[in-house]
């Protein structure tokens, strides 16, 4: 898949920017904030390129796997999904993953800029 492609529907998928013209744009800003947000909230679990299965799964492809919602409720509160009988939080349980610590106190924009992060450091590990 082209770079433009998948920056695209990345953004299609978080919903950051209005017009593809300033997607990449948009997409490259957050990247330092995610960078920094990710190696101090994820990067003890996930590997940084995204693509490795460390204690917990490699995150390159979760939004387009999941969808933004349930990455961001899962990320917020993985424990709660799991009470709540969500399938994906049962089935990974059962698949012997641990649970998810939980980040309520990130706000969507820095989730949004994390996931930035995640797609083009992924785009850019292939």
């Amino acid at each position: 898949m082209s770079k433009i492609f998948i920056i695209t529907i990345f953004l299609a998928t978080v919903a950051c920017v209005e017009d593809n013209g300033s997607a990449k744009k948009e997409l490259s800003d957050l990247k330092p904030k995610g960078k920094e947000l990710f190696m101090e909230n994820c990067a003890s679990c996930h590997a940084a390129d995204m693509k490795m299965v460390m204690t917990a799964p490699a995150l390159g492809t979760v939004i387009r796997k999941r969808g933004k919602d349930w990455v961001y409720n899962f990320t917020k509160n993985a424990a709660l999904m799991l009470e709540q009988g969500d399938s994906i939080a049962l089935q990974l349980r059962k698949e012997g993953w641990g649970l998810m610590p939980s980040y309520p106190k990130l706000s969507e924009p820095e989730l949004d800029s994390i996931f930035a992060f995640v797609a083009l450091k992924f785009e850019e590990s292939k």
